[in-house]
């Protein structure tokens, strides 16, 4: 009999949990994804101006201050915010440094594109083969450009053969500077989306859980009234009345998503009862039917029982007709 009074986890509440589980997982992976973070990418591009290994440099002599050089390139480095928060100079600890080497030297450097929306340009500092950019402010999404000439370059391939320090606060070192084709760190994520959707779950949840409890206790309102009526039927002793509740019960819970299962294969169960003690036969054994696929062990066992139960009063009155 323990088995008849186990109840099952209604399915609404499943939902429920499932979905504020759902919810507060999106909210904690979008604040994870477009959480503020400063992110910064150096990326870069050369051309040849001069080279000793040009067609026909045997010809001619490439001379800087008076001395011969193997050549000079145009390298020109973009630095770019691709973060979802600005750079600001107290974020720099260490200068970006490209070291090209004391043989090389470096001439005119410049910055040719300014960060947009700013009057401040940034500084940049070099000694004969080292080139610095001193702490500077970057909005989102904004960049700027530094443009140099490399003197004594050697380099046949257009590398960048420079060694690249500097530290920036929430980036970390920077080490490597990008080919301009090569991809970045993506796009600016603004962190509006994220607190957007955050608030709107936070504030959905509750409300979707009061929203679901008011439907569930104005579907168990019905349920929970016939109950107590066929609690009086049961007590006057009329079969008849519990018969009709009953039929009403199920009716009921028929008609929509009903919040328990398990308490609907027992009234069926509690009916199907009654129809085989009334000799409603055809009636019960259509509500037995059904019962023996029930999720309930109890209520299958006892469905079984009473079809064997009506299979045998079935066979006695039979085998009484045939005497």
């Amino acid at each position: 009999m323990g088995n008849q009074s186990q109840a099952r986890w209604p399915y609404w509440l499943s939902l429920l949990f499932s979905g504020f589980f759902g919810a507060v997982v999106l909210a904690v992976v979008m604040h994870y994804v477009e959480r503020p973070r400063p992110a910064v990418v150096f990326r870069w591009t050369s051309s040849t101006v001069l080279s000793k290994n040009a067609k026909g440099a045997e010809r001619f002599r490439i001379l800087y201050g008076g001395r011969e050089v193997a050549g000079a390139i145009l390298y020109v480095v973009e630095v770019r915010n691709t973060g979802n928060v600005p750079v600001y100079p107290k974020d720099i600890d260490s200068d970006p440094t490209f070291d090209f080497g004391a043989s090389q030297i470096i001439v005119q450097p410049l910055v040719s594109k300014a960060p947009a929306g700013q009057t401040r340009v940034p500084q940049i500092r070099s000694t004969r083969g080292k080139l610095s950019i001193a702490p500077f402010w970057l909005d989102v999404g904004d960049s700027f450009r530094v443009d140099m000439l490399v003197i004594n370059a050697t380099f046949s391939d257009l590398t960048l053969e420079a060694d690249v320090t500097g530290h920036i606060m929430g980036v970390g070192e920077v080490k490597d500077v990008l080919r301009a084709d090569q991809p970045g760190r993506g796009q600016p994520r603004g962190t509006g989306t994220s607190i957007t959707v955050m608030a709107a779950v936070l504030v959905a949840i509750p409300f979707l859980a009061a929203l679901i409890w008011t439907w569930g206790r104005l579907r168990l309102k019905p349920w929970l009234r016939y109950q107590a009526q066929l609690e009086v039927a049961e007590g006057k002793g009329d079969m008849d009345a519990q018969i009709d509740i009953l039929e009403k019960m199920v009716s009921f819970a028929y008609k929509g998503p009903f919040l328990d299962r398990n308490a609907l294969d027992l009234a069926e169960l509690k009916l199907a009862t009654l129809y085989a003690q009334q000799s409603e036969v055809q009636k019960a054994h259509r509500v037995l039917w059904r019962l023996t696929k029930s999720d309930n062990r109890y209520v299958v066992h006892r469905a079984f029982v009473l079809l064997d139960g009506l299979h045998d009063t079935a066979m006695h009155a039979h085998s009484g007709k045939t005497e």
